[in-house]
């Protein structure tokens, strides 16, 4: 993230200076400068509040075996050099006066978190509150206030952390308020925690917590956002692509302002340095591309503006010049010179691993496959002087080379850096399954549109008439074969996968919008790009067919102009048939998910997915009368599985139908088992109703159904025409086919009429709607339920009761609670019958 050697800024200079002052360039020299002796703790004296705290008092003597003291202001303890101290506030005349006596000063946290851990108390230099920056170090940057500096430090030392005044590898926080200090490039270029100076006001606001870690992810929430305290323009973007990029920013802390007060003015792909105006030119601000904001926040930092500078080199050379030199500060020099000699990093040694953000676009096409350079004027226009046949193949050459480069970008822009360990900073932005589904059966199809590229461009680099352009793809029509059904036949998976991880990952959909915006990508995104292998194949065809109008049948091209476009379409008829039934596949382990008790033998690799419909039952058969149901029918066999209702009823049972599946297993029919299959259309006051004959153990039964939309008549035909036509291909009987329901017969009495006359009545008088309105259907349970609340107040009446006064009434009570019981459940039997 940084291409060259930051240069130590004032604010840095401020930071050290402050350090030094504090005398805390490192610890060791720290702890050797502080006058006091290394002697052992004796007694501990409890100072002010402290002492009042009976349970530090227990501490204290059982566990670590000390005196304890108690004083309000420990000055007369303060001559005994064994006797540390301890008080509740780490400021006050009291803090100060026993703190540059050099004496040991504890915080009653880090008693606690020491007798938990049944470690000694630590004999620390400095006063010790607690340990929650245990295991930090900390470095400083961006502070301008003396004071705030100066508290802070001794804020990180009270809580065990130490500091460090340069950046060096024992690091491993920089506390900063600025995006804008090298010490932040050093930090993000190493993989350091760069965090908001609130991070530390915070952690002390809880020191009285023990075991409280700096180190927890739970202040990840201080970490200092990717444009902190800039101050964001943007230039040349449309609306509403403008808008979105506005509410990022701030919500990863810049704000968005005019251009004449902006500190970064983002420019869209399509602006040069050159199309701005000499009043923008002027402007004190870095001019950035729309790839350092998406950037920035795909990796959550802010990344460096000198790599995606809108200046070419020349121009960033002259603006160079301009500037002050870098080291006409002696000290600039010094501390450059001291941060070499320390062993500290250096970001040009070889030990030195920076995160390389940028990516160089390589030729896809590896070695030189062109003979002559006349190939490149080709591929940019076909000349006039060209037979027909040749500007077709030159056209075709054209379409290949750009969706080779489709490809090539694909896989280099997009696939390869998501799978780079680069790209792993802050968390993967895609699973394992979610890049094997969206990128996964693209590196075949790029390979073999690699050979064919450069075969089509040595024959045409050395064109005549009698080249055989057919006889490439028909040479690779088998592997196009293999290659294509696997991303076709997922192909809305992965784009249901792709748009849903870019709504849900913002720094995936940075991720995206930062690729989008380079030159490779052509301003397009990747759910325009993955989308061209399902276009290609049928475009080729189409250019093969104008090839073969525009060649000679004489020519030996056209026998294999021919063939390959026949082999072609052949590829595309086993990629719909193999879509086709991939895609019924999935269905059917989407069916059997969705139902109850569904027979584990329904799942079969033979067993194809045809369509399905809603109907409701006219009669007691394989679910009751009035019940909606679905039927999905298959090549083999039809499912039938009752709809579950939907109830309104207690949150308890709303939870539990929630966990339920929609559909319970009724019925499974072979479709042998169907003997007829009947539209009833005769009826002007029932429509869409038809029946099924099914033949069973008690010989054949008539099954009517209504379909749940009463309108569709268009659908119900087309359900009942296409079981007809599976029942006839499975079982094989020529004369099956759907049969009509006329009025004269449905006034018979044969079996149909007289099943199809109670159905008719059932939907005339609204059986269905009836048992709906009032509720029939309730159970037993409820009844039940209620006569129990009955007897459950009788009996506590009777409890409140006398005896011995009350014997006479309380059997009158007794037989008049049993009297309403027996009615309730004769109400209930009556009802159900």
């Amino acid at each position: 993230l940084f291409s060259t050697f930051p240069m130590l800024t004032n604010d840095d200079h401020l930071a050290c200076s402050v350090l030094e002052s504090e005398q805390i360039e490192n610890d060791e020299k720290t702890i050797k400068g502080i006058n006091q002796t290394e002697d052992e703790i004796r007694a501990i004296c409890l100072v002010g509040s402290v002492a009042h705290d009976d349970k530090l008092k227990g501490v204290l003597k059982t566990v670590f075996n000390l005196l304890v003291y108690e004083s309000e202001k420990g000055v007369e303890y303060i001559s005994q050099k064994d006797v540390a101290f301890v008080l509740e506030n780490f400021s006050g005349p009291d803090f100060n006066y026993l703190y540059h006596a050099g004496r040991r000063i504890f915080g009653p946290t880090i008693i606690f978190e020491s007798s938990q851990s049944n470690a000694k108390l630590p004999i620390k230099s400095r006063p010790l509150y607690c340990n929650a920056m245990k295991e930090v170090t900390v470095c400083f940057a961006g502070l301008h206030d003396k004071k705030v500096l100066s508290n802070v430090v001794d804020l990180v030392h009270h809580m065990g952390g130490s500091v460090r005044k340069n950046f060096t590898m024992s690091v491993t926080h920089v506390v900063t308020n600025t995006t804008q200090s090298s010490k932040y490039r050093l930090a993000v270029g190493m993989g350091k925690s760069v965090m908001h100076v609130d991070w530390i006001f915070k952690m002390w606001e809880r020191r009285s917590q023990a075991y409280v870690s700096a180190l927890s992810p739970d202040w990840s929430c201080f970490k200092l956002k990717p444009f902190f305290a800039l101050k964001l323009y943007f230039r040349g973007f449309l609306s509403n692509e403008e808008n979105h990029m506005k509410e990022l920013a701030i919500q990863n802390g810049a704000v968005v302002t005019d251009c004449n007060a902006c500190t970064h003015f983002v420019v869209d792909p399509s602006i040069r340095y050159e199309d701005l105006t000499d009043g923008d030119r002027n402007l004190h601000c870095r001019f950035v591309t729309a790839e350092w904001f998406w950037l920035s926040i795909q990796l959550d930092i802010c990344a460096n503006e000198d790599m995606y500078t809108l200046m070419d080199k020349d121009q960033k050379c002259r603006k160079r010049s301009k500037s002050p030199a870098v080291f006409e500060n002696k000290r600039h020099a010094r501390r450059l010179s001291e941060f070499h000699g320390s062993g500290d990093l250096n970001p040009f040694s070889s030990h030195c691993s920076s995160l390389d953000v940028s990516s160089d676009y390589s030729s896809m096409l590896g070695d030189q496959m062109f003979s002559s350079e006349d190939l490149d004027n080709l591929m940019k226009s076909p000349k006039k002087g060209m037979s027909k046949r040749q500007q077709i193949a030159v056209e075709m050459l054209q379409t290949e080379f750009k969706y080779v480069q489709v490809l090539h970008t694909i896989i280099t822009i997009y696939k390869e850096p998501l799978e780079s360990p680069d790209s792993t900073v802050g968390g993967h932005l895609l699973d394992s399954a979610e890049m094997k589904l969206i990128f996964g059966n693209l590196p075949p199809i790029y390979v073999i549109h690699q050979k064919l590229h450069k075969e089509l461009a040595n024959l045409i680099a050395h064109w005549s008439e009698d080249r055989c352009i057919g006889n490439v793809w028909l040479q690779h029509a088998d592997e196009l074969v293999k290659a294509y059904p696997p991303f076709v036949n997922f192909y809305e998976r992965t784009k249901e996968t792709l748009n849903k991880c870019d709504k849900s990952k913002p720094r995936f959909h940075a991720f995206l919008k930062a690729r989008q915006n380079r030159p490779e990508s052509n301003r397009e995104s990747l759910q325009e790009l993955i989308i061209r292998p399902v276009q290609r194949l049928p475009s080729v065809i189409l250019l093969l067919s104008e090839l073969l109008k525009n060649t000679d049948k004489a020519n030996k091209d056209y026998q294999c102009i021919a063939k390959a476009i026949d082999a072609l379409k052949q590829v595309l008829t086993h990629i719909n048939e193999d879509k086709r039934k991939t895609e019924g596949q999935v269905k059917l382990f989407d069916i059997v998910n969705e139902i109850e008790n569904c027979p584990p033998y329904l799942l079969s690799s033979q067993r194809q997915f045809i369509t399905s419909i809603s109907v409701i039952s006219l009669s007691h058969g394989f679910v009751k009368k009035g019940s909606q149901c679905v039927f999905y029918l298959f090549n083999d066999c039809l499912e039938v599985a009752k709809s579950r209702q939907k109830t309104n009823g207690r949150e308890e049972t709303r939870t539990l139908n929630a966990t339920l599946k929609p559909y319970k297993h009724a019925e499974l029919l072979f479709l042998s088992n169907i003997r007829r299959v009947i539209d009833v259309t005769c009826f002007e006051e029932a429509s869409n109703i038809f029946c099924l004959t099914i033949r069973n153990n008690m010989g054949d039964t008539n099954y009517p159904f209504q379909l749940v939309d009463e309108t569709a008549n268009e659908a119900r035909r087309m359900f009942l025409e296409k079981l007809c036509d599976q029942v006839l291909k499975t079982v094989g009987r020529v004369d099956f086919c759907l049969q009509s329901l006329q009025s004269a017969d449905a006034d018979g009495d044969s079996d149909l009429a007289l099943t199809i006359q109670k159905a008719i009545k059932h939907i005339k008088y609204g059986g269905r709607r009836l048992s709906r309105a009032f509720s029939f259907n309730k159970t037993q349970t409820s009844l039940r339920r209620a006569v129990s609340q009955i007897a459950v107040n009788v009996g506590g009446h009777l409890r409140r009761m006398s005896r011995s006064n009350l014997r006479l009434p309380l059997q009158q009570i007794h037989e008049e609670a049993q009297q309403s019981s027996s009615s309730l459940f004769f109400n209930n039997h009556h009802i159900r019958r």
